[in-house]
């Protein structure tokens, strides 16, 4: 690369892998907020249509007391009375955020929780941080996985279809991005790990400990040998789709496996068994690949497979605009989708991202 000249190979690899880091960071807070100001929005028209519904704003009043009371002590302090009562402005005010990328004026979600309700229209409205305070702990608390909303039997059919309304859109938000932020880390990971091949252990061991001082223990030197060792064992496609099957404390301890039949193997227990990582080991100690007859020609298949995975091609017309996109088919053979619960907060290696200097 041009920017590259006259720089050492150490250099090269620090210079290369701080802007990866900064534009996934940015990357992050994009698709946070837009997410997140999405569902408060989907809340706020919830709530807007229960008004509709009720003829007496008084009664209406007072349940929405009760409804925060209940709300808070499952889904956090984001959702006390004055909160939920702006996430009603907001979507009485504004049109449905649109997708990333358009030119809808951008909303930040620090407006919608501002004591004064001041939402404008501004594009370059500066979006915030979500993993400093004081909003990391309520963030948190949101998508810590949680039994479901209580509905009581003595409040009516409107109020109720308001509750499990809300609740599902809660419940579907926690759920999804708890797992989009761990995919996220696994393919970030991956990308590094194809920078890092490229290049030799002392220019590694260089980069590390700068890397490791700037943005945290994540990228200290064992990892890094860890994100390359992970591109190297399972390789393209079979290391995308197993990005999106297990998180990445699973795949530290798929690494070692000696097979990659057996590593498959345990990918497909976890996510269709939905284990934890302490679970995960308890299966590797147990020998349940070794003592599962026909495992090694199952996923000798299931290598064949995603080594040669179907293509789709679809076309689109919005406008005078003609889109053609192309869909890569990653199959795995008995499973659909990864039962693994997330908790993005609980995965130590997303939460090393925080101690970095400016990252989290």
């Amino acid at each position: 690369m041009d920017n590259h000249k006259g720089m050492s190979p150490e250099d090269c690899l620090w210079t290369d892998l701080s802007a990866m880091i900064k534009e996934q960071y940015d990357g992050l807070i994009t698709v946070t907020n837009w997410k997140l100001v999405t569902v408060f929005w989907d809340i706020g028209q919830e709530l807007n249509q229960y008004h509709a519904k009720k003829e007496h704003a008084e009664y209406s009043e007072f349940f929405l007391r009760t409804l925060s009371t209940q709300l808070m002590t499952v889904y956090g302090p984001w959702f006390s009375e004055n909160h939920i009562k702006n996430m009603s402005r907001f979507a009485a005010q504004f049109p449905r955020p649109s997708v990333i990328g358009s030119t809808t004026p951008v909303i930040i979600w620090e407006q919608i929780f501002g004591p004064a309700m001041i939402l404008k229209k501004e594009k370059d409205a500066g979006l915030k941080n979500i993993f400093n305070e004081p909003w990391i702990a309520s963030f948190r608390r949101l998508l810590e996985p949680a039994k479901g909303l209580r509905i009581e039997k003595k409040i009516d059919d409107i109020e109720k279809e308001l509750l499990r309304g809300i609740s599902q859109y809660i419940e579907k938000y926690r759920d999804e991005q708890n797992k989009w932020f761990s995919d996220n880390l696994n393919l970030f990971f991956l990308k590094i790990g194809e920078r890092i091949n490229q290049e030799q252990k002392p220019v590694i061991r260089h980069a590390s400990l700068r890397l490791e001082k700037e943005y945290g223990s994540a990228f200290c030197e064992n990892q890094l040998y860890a994100m390359g060792l992970f591109v190297q064992l399972f390789g393209h496609p079979l290391v995308i789709r197993i990005a999106t099957l297990v998180t990445w404390e699973h795949i530290m301890i798929l690494l070692p496996l000696p097979e990659l039949e057996e590593k498959l193997f345990y990918v497909r227990l976890t996510a269709t068994q939905g284990l934890s990582p302490a679970g995960l080991r308890k299966q590797i100690a147990g020998h349940v690949y070794e003592n599962t007859n026909g495992a090694k020609e199952r996923e000798q298949r299931t290598i064949a497979k995603l080594q040669n995975p179907t293509t789709e091609t679809k076309v689109s017309k919005k406008g005078n605009n003609i889109f053609i996109a192309e869909y890569v088919h990653l199959e795995f053979e008995g499973v659909d989708k990864s039962l693994v619960v997330y908790n993005i907060f609980k995965n130590r290696y997303f939460m090393n991202f925080e101690k970095g200097a400016s990252y989290f």
